[in-house]
């Protein structure tokens, strides 16, 4: 069994030779790993030259801009072995993380295998392992897709995980991934959880760097696409028919989304304050207020559902929250 690893990379020369090197030095070696070039402009595609002429496991493919979703949906027509895992450029595996993740595959044959995750790995500050953090054993199993679902509300599994490639190359499609540069990565991870007949967890560890410059930790415009995605799961849970006690999670994640959002336009840039809020608005009227099903209130507790009930009666009523 083998796995292909993917990594897109844009601008990333600081960490990418630690990354690149981390899978060079897997205690198993039944890797391959593909690199994408996501328009880099500094010594990124020069870096990841040298590696593939050292290794002929390692390709190199290149593209414009176009976010990490994307540079993986695209590498993913090109993988051939069992399954495929994501490793990010400024991130690292464990030295066993490809031998204790394919052993787990094999014992399982799961269509999810979920690593543990270290926080702050470099000369950043620490944070308790996932597992820990979330009171998971690396021995479970998770014999339901819509259970495993309704773990990523919030974070409890993450989209750092290993995935059988039959099952990547149907969902993780560009079609699935274009809707959005920055975000899209984490609905297509749910919608592969949703997928899932056996998801199963595993003592491997992602070696995660907590980056304060990264597009996920800065403000900008670009974090309003957490909206669309949010959109984009709320049309999920109708054509799935999601049961109404997750699609209360999903709805919950909006309501504090929306919050968090119109608070984030506030310290945009004066070009792009008005493009903002116009952006949070039109999420409010045309995803949080149209789609809402009102079989969500029966399944909601009381607390919730005045909340849902109250914040739909005006946008002002998010405005005020943000306060």
């Amino acid at each position: 069994m083998v796995v292909t690893v993917l990594m897109p990379v844009y601008n990333a020369e600081e960490y990418l030779r630690d990354s690149v090197e981390s899978l060079l030095n897997q205690t198993s070696q039944q890797w391959k790993l593909i690199c994408i070039d996501d328009g880099s402009t500094d010594a990124s595609r020069f870096i990841l030259e040298e590696y593939c002429k050292q290794d002929k496991r390692i390709k190199l493919i290149t593209q414009a801009n176009a976010g990490p979703a994307m540079a993986r949906a695209r590498a993913i027509e090109l993988v051939d072995t069992e399954y495929i895992a994501i490793l990010d450029s400024d991130d690292a595996y464990s030295s066993n993380y490809v031998e204790l993740m394919l052993k787990r595959a094999e014992e399982t044959n799961a269509d999810s295998i979920v690593p543990d995750v270290f926080f702050g790995y470099g000369n950043t500050p620490s944070l308790p392992n996932m597992f820990i953090q979330h009171q998971l054993s690396p021995d479970m199993i998770i014999s339901n897709g819509m259970e495993a679902f309704k773990m990523t509300f919030p974070w409890k599994l993450h989209g750092w995980q290993m995935v059988k490639t039959e099952l990547a190359k149907k969902y993780y499609t560009v079609e699935n991934a274009s809707y959005s540069k920055f975000n899209s990565d984490e609905y297509i991870t749910r919608l592969l959880y949703l997928k899932s007949e056996k998801t199963v967890l595993c003592q491997a560890t992602y070696l995660y760097r907590i980056a304060l410059g990264s597009i996920t930790r800065t403000v900008s415009l670009k974090k309003l696409d957490y909206l669309a995605t949010l959109d984009r799961l709320l049309m999920l849970c109708e054509k799935e028919r999601i049961d109404y006690n997750l699609r209360v999670e999903v709805y919950n994640d909006f309501y504090q989304t929306l919050i968090s959002m119109w608070k984030l336009t506030a310290r945009l840039a004066d070009s792009e304050r008005k493009e903002g809020q116009k952006k949070v608005i039109q999420a409010y009227h045309q995803s949080y207020i149209k789609r809402f099903d009102r079989r969500i209130l029966q399944a909601a507790t009381l607390k919730t559902k005045v909340k849902f009930i109250v914040s739909m009666l005006s946008f002002g009523i998010i405005k005020m929250m943000a306060k």
